[in-house]
């Protein structure tokens, strides 16, 4: 068990120090090392073992160590980080095979992987802790590798300023468990011995909502992808983004004793699904529509913790990381191939030229809009269908807000398709590289593809939280059936200009509008930024001024 960090550490080592091998080379035999450990994790779900490496912090009264716990849940995202960080390396020595900074991303992006697994493996939360600061220093690394962009800069400490705040709040949370349960290890305490406090809540919800990029704090997420592709399809799709969820799921027995609780995560979870969706639907960026696209998901994985259905969130969790990654992979292709442009309205009939991306880029749609019989149909029609049994207020407004995002999914997914793949050509700039010639540039949209087409079986999540086995339903309920048939109908019905985009958005163009400049968040943060440092400009000179002229003024009096 424990040779699962042992050997990426060792081979880590080996691939940043040896210069005998190309980086590229090095790269593919490490992404190949991640996905044969990320087999053997999946074939290894059925064991479970406690494993205490040292002893870490040691005071008066109080002691910690080093403890990874494996059961069947972290072996599955044991199995998912590995899989997708093995994927993300051999697109990635495609990707930045011309860059001469590969050994130094490629060593980035593994210390990420290993941060991860710790994040995932920790018994404890002062080691979940470890692995969640990590990450978020190696995204800070990754977002800005291209140094030389201004904007990539600073988008990247827009993402560190965000996350800073999850860290406060995870901080804080960890003092409050030490305080009220006198151990760290919550995650298997007795639900019998929990009692929690107002605070103890408002710092989980706080610290998993930064993480995971939802309403108010969703900002740093699109902006994000000022990064390269690779770092998008293994950051801000499968794994880091994923880690706020991860911490609800592994709080469940703390929620479960709140139902306010409940109630928030799934109004903050629906709203944020609701408002990412409307506001990709206006993008014309090809990444940011998909980074919005991920804010939604990860809203509807909330809702599901809210409904206490985390069973069905884990699941929608390990569904998700494969299609959005396979996603933004041969997004990062298309860019590749059109040497770097990501507007929507200068793209088309990339068809003729690359009809295998189009292939994989439909696989991971399908999958995205919840298309029967592929993995996002079998993990999102539980979370609407469990949602739909709660009664209150809150819920039902919930629920409506889920099928508009539902709505909003098809449309910008149809939309993307459209425009990339199908019109005429708007630029000459294509470039007609066969890549897929290279074994190591498929392995990933194959990978990636078949567990995108494939999960559906209930076996390969098998019983997870709370005593539950996972069920599939294979019948989808008729009112999410028509809102996609009627989001696709829409997009094809706009693309095709027989009725004006704008109008097909919303009904009045203010609304448009509206979605279009992301519901003011960005000009808000921007002006409550500005007058913030101005008026404390303005303290600190006029208290910095008044306390040097009455010390003058003292000394001239005593003297």
């Amino acid at each position: 068990m424990i040779s699962n960090l042992i050997l990426p550490i060792m081979m880590l080592t080996v691939h940043f120090f040896s210069r005998k091998f190309p980086a590229r080379v090095s790269t593919i035999f490490l992404g190949s090392m991640y996905l044969g450990l990320g087999i053997n994790a999946y074939l290894s779900s059925d064991t479970v073992g406690f494993v205490s490496l040292f002893n870490w912090i040691s005071f008066v009264n109080y002691s910690e160590s080093f403890n990874l716990f494996f059961n069947e849940t972290s072996w599955i995202m044991t199995s998912l980080v590995y899989i997708v960080s093995g994927c993300v390396h051999f697109f990635a020595s495609s990707y930045l095979a011309t860059d001469s900074r590969l050994r130094y991303f490629s060593t980035i992006l593994s210390i990420f992987t290993l941060s991860m697994l710790i994040l995932v493996l920790a018994s404890n939360l002062l080691v979940l802790i470890l692995g969640w600061e990590g990450v978020g220093i190696t995204s800070y690394l990754l977002i800005s590798f291209w140094n030389t962009r201004v904007q990539a800069v600073k988008s990247a400490l827009k993402a560190v300023f965000i996350n800073r705040i999850g860290d406060v709040f995870i901080f804080l949370l960890f003092v409050l468990c030490l305080k009220n349960f006198s151990v760290t290890d919550v995650f298997f305490l007795d639900p019998q011995f929990i009692y929690s406090s107002v605070l103890l809540y408002c710092s989980l919800l706080t610290a998993a909502f930064a993480k995971s990029a939802q309403f108010g704090l969703h900002t740093w997420l699109p902006d994000a992808m000022e990064g390269p592709t690779p770092v998008s399809a293994l950051l801000h799709a499968a794994t880091m983004v994923t880690a706020g969820v991860y911490l609800i799921i592994q709080f469940r027995y703390v929620l479960l004793e709140s139902s306010t609780a409940l109630l928030s995560l799934q109004f903050i979870g629906s709203l944020t699904a609701f408002l990412a969706g409307t506001i990709a639907s206006v993008q014309v960026d090809l990444k940011k529509i998909i980074a919005y696209s991920t804010c939604s998901q990860l809203g509807l994985m909330f809702v599901a913790c809210g409904s206490t259905s985390f069973n069905n969130a884990f699941f929608h969790l390990y569904t998700h990381a494969f299609f959005k990654a396979l996603l933004f992979i041969t997004a990062g292709y298309v860019i590749h191939s059109l040497r770097g442009e990501q507007d929507l309205r200068q793209m088309g009939g990339l068809i003729e030229f690359k009809p295998i991306l189009f292939v994989f880029s439909t696989i991971a749609s399908l999958s995205l809009v919840g298309f029967p019989l592929f993995a996002g149909f079998f993990s999102k029609e539980n979370i609407v269908l469990n949602l739909s049994l709660f009664s209150d207020g809150i819920s039902q407004f919930s629920w409506y807000l889920v099928l508009c995002a539902i709505f909003c999914t098809t449309y910008y997914s149809t939309k993307l398709s459209y425009f990339v793949f199908f019109g005429k050509s708007k630029t000459s700039q294509i470039v007609l590289y066969d890549f897929a010639s290279e074994i190591w540039s498929m392995t990933p949209l194959v990978v990636l593809s078949f567990l995108a087409a494939y999960i559906y079986n209930s076996n390969m999540i098998g019983s997870l939280f709370l005593g539950y086995s996972f069920t599939v339903h294979y019948s989808v309920h008729n009112l999410v059936l028509l809102m996609v048939i009627w989001g696709a109908m829409s997009a094809l019905v706009a693309c095709t200009r027989r009725v004006s985009l704008r109008y097909s958005i919303s009904i009045f163009y203010s609304g448009y509008i509206y979605f279009k400049l992301r519901w003011f968040f960005d000009s808000a943060y921007a002006l409550a930024s500005f007058y913030l440092f101005f008026i404390s400009d303005v303290v600190f000179f006029s208290y910095e001024r008044g306390l040097l002229e009455l010390s003058w003024k003292f000394f001239q009096f005593k003297f």
